[in-house]
This record gives structure tokens, sequence and C-alpha cells, in this order.
């Protein structure tokens, strides 16, 4: 019986043993399993967010590279708005074309589109609401002297060719000094609606004389056909002026007349900065300038 009885205890104990062994390897199986997910899931994570950070960086390198490319874009787009502005000669432009941003003024029924500052137009107050002047470029639908020195110009008969001046002595020369014409140069027209030359001159918009002698100078005149209608610019330079000789006059005027008359001291002038600045500003004006209605 006592033998019985210790044989069942061994059992039991065997029994418990094996329990526990069984035991420590499912609780060992699972620590090494839960440890592993534990560490693959760690792993993926941080792969993830590696992946997620090289994303944010390509993105962000995305967002620079295409600001960039805006940024090179509006370059380019301003240096061909350069470009053009550079090629644009007004000798091949056409009194169709108009610049954008203009400003407008309006004298009575009529309205002028032009490029620069509409505070610097000035009405003339003698010939009408066409008459006008822009930095001291005389506006005009004509184009005269006073007296009757110069032969009248028919500014609607104009055909845009450099062989002439704009306006010529009427008859012979009062001054002695056998003038056969007034003196022009520089001529550029593009043969159909814009002609710009130098004239030494004493004509002007409306050719108005107050009396007393008669005071020639040199300008820089345009001419632009708009709707059929033949607009006159006439720039008075900034060199010296003389009243035109007579043959009373001694040697050393007329000699002095004949200098500033001649090619010569327009090329002198015209290297004079001011000059040069004020060209340029009557050269945008007139090439942009346009009848709006």
């Amino acid at each position: 019986m006592d033998q019985q009885i210790k044989s069942e205890q061994i059992t039991q104990k065997n029994n418990n043993r094996i329990w526990a062994i069984v035991a420590a390897i499912i609780i060992t199986g699972l620590v090494a399993g839960v440890g592993t997910y534990m560490y693959f899931a760690q792993q993926k994570k941080s792969t993830q967010k590696q992946f997620q950070n090289q994303i944010s960086t390509l993105q962000k390198q995305l967002s620079e590279y295409q600001s960039q490319n805006d940024k090179l874009q509006q370059q380019i787009e301003n240096l061909n708005t350069q470009i053009e502005l550079k090629n644009d000669n007004k000798t091949e432009k056409s009194s169709s074309e108009v610049i954008s941003n203009n400003n407008t003024i309006t004298f009575y029924n009529k309205t002028f589109s032009f490029v620069g500052d509409k505070n610097k137009i000035i009405p003339h107050g003698l010939d009408g609401p066409e008459n006008f002047f822009y930095e001291g470029l005389e506006v005009s639908k004509t184009f005269k002297g006073p007296y009757a020195i110069y032969s009248d110009v028919d500014t609607t008969k104009l055909t845009f060719v450099c062989d002439s001046p704009l306006i010529n002595f009427n008859g012979e020369d009062y001054t002695g000094l056998n003038r056969k014409q007034v003196n022009w140069q520089y001529c550029e027209t593009n043969e159909n609606d814009f002609l710009t030359q130098f004239e030494f001159s004493a004509a002007s918009g409306i050719g108005h004389a107050t009396g007393g002698e008669i005071t020639e100078r040199w300008y820089k005149l345009y001419i632009k056909r708009i709707n059929d209608v033949n607009y006159i610019f006439i720039g008075p330079l900034n060199g010296d002026y003389l009243d035109s000789p007579n043959p009373e006059m001694d040697q050393e005027y007329k000699d002095k007349y004949l200098h500033i008359s001649s090619k010569t001291y327009l090329d002198e002038i015209r290297k004079d900065e001011d000059i040069k600045a004020k060209i340029e500003e009557w050269d945008k004006f007139v090439d942009s300038f346009d009848i709006v209605d």
C-alpha cells in the first residue's frame, strides 16, 4: 500500500514537472514572439519615418525648384519685354500700334493716349484744342514760319520720304548768305506713317510772331500719321540760337550763324546729356502717341 502511494506521488511530481516545462516553453515562445514582433514593428516604424522624412525633403526641394523656376520665368519675361522695347525702332513702327499702360488726356472732344506724365501737358492756348506742349515738345497739325519767310507747308500731302526739309525758304534768301534751303540732317522714316529729322529754322506749329527779328535754332521734328491725319511734333534743342542775319550785319556775326546752323554744331549739342535725355523722352512720347477717339 505504501509502495503504491509513493508511486502515485512520483507520477504526480513528474506530471507537475512536465507541465512546468511546457509552461516554460510556452512562456519563452510568447516572450520571443512578442519581442520579435516588437522589434520588427519598431523597424517598420523607423523605416516609415525615414521614408516620410525623405518624402518631405523631396517635396521641399520640389517646392524650392518650382519657386526658382517661377522666378526664372519672370526674369525671362522681363528680359523679353526689355528686348522688345529696345528693338522697337520707331522707323519701323506703325501708327496703329499702341503701347500699353498709356496715360490719356482729353482736350474738348478728343482724347490723346501716350506714355509719359500727363501733368506735363500744357495747352497752347493760341490755336485750338489740338495744339499743346509736352516737355517743350510742341504738338500740332500745322507747321509754319513767321511772316512770309518760309513757304506754306501742306501737312495733308506729306510723303514720308527723306528728300528735303519739312519747311523751306520762300523765294530768294534775304540774309545775303545765299542759302538754298533749310539745313536738315539725320532723317529716319518707315516711308509709310512716320518720319523724324533735325532742322534749323524759325518755324513752329502755328508760326506765331510778335514782331522783331526771326530767331532760328535746331529742332528735332517728328511727323506721325494717325487716322489719316499728320501730326507734327516740334522739339527745340537747348543749344545756341541766333536771329537770322541780314546783309547789314558784320561778317563775324554771319560766321557765327553759319557755325550754329551747321551739322558740326548739331553733332556737338547732340552729345549733351540733357539734350540726349530730352530727346529720349520725346522719342517715347511720340512713339506711343495715339488718338483714343
